[in-house]
């Protein structure tokens, strides 16, 4: 019985570090425009696939493909053939909030699809 619960006890965190992607999969369009007018959707598929979907004030947007891998639950690095960007995700209902460790940039997005 005690080697039982001590188990408990070991493993019982690790089940809460579970796979957070899948909060992350859908549809995700900035709240408002950034200083520059540009506004951002980014679509996360369950295979690891991201499409992210610029739309400048002025002109035709632009779509770029990556590849994306969320670790411990708020790691998220985007990779494409240019290189990888790493942001800090935090999923709290419809709302996720990117920020990058590197630049301090935060960006908010509300989920438009599931």
């Amino acid at each position: 019985m005690r080697t039982a619960s001590l188990l408990l006890l070991l493993f019982a965190p690790l089940a809460a570090c579970g796979d957070a992607s899948g909060d992350l999969v859908g549809t995700w369009r900035q709240i408002g425009a950034d200083d520059d007018g540009i506004m951002t959707r980014y679509t996360f598929f369950a295979d690891g696939r991201a499409q992210i979907v610029v739309r400048p004030s002025v002109g035709d947007a632009q779509t770029f493909s990556a590849r994306y891998l969320l670790r411990s639950d708020t790691l998220l690095t985007l990779r494409d053939q240019q290189g990888a960007e790493q942001f800090v995700a935090r999923v709290s209902g419809d709302t996720l909030d990117l920020s990058s460790p590197v630049t301090g940039m935060r960006t908010t997005l509300l989920r438009v699809g599931g």
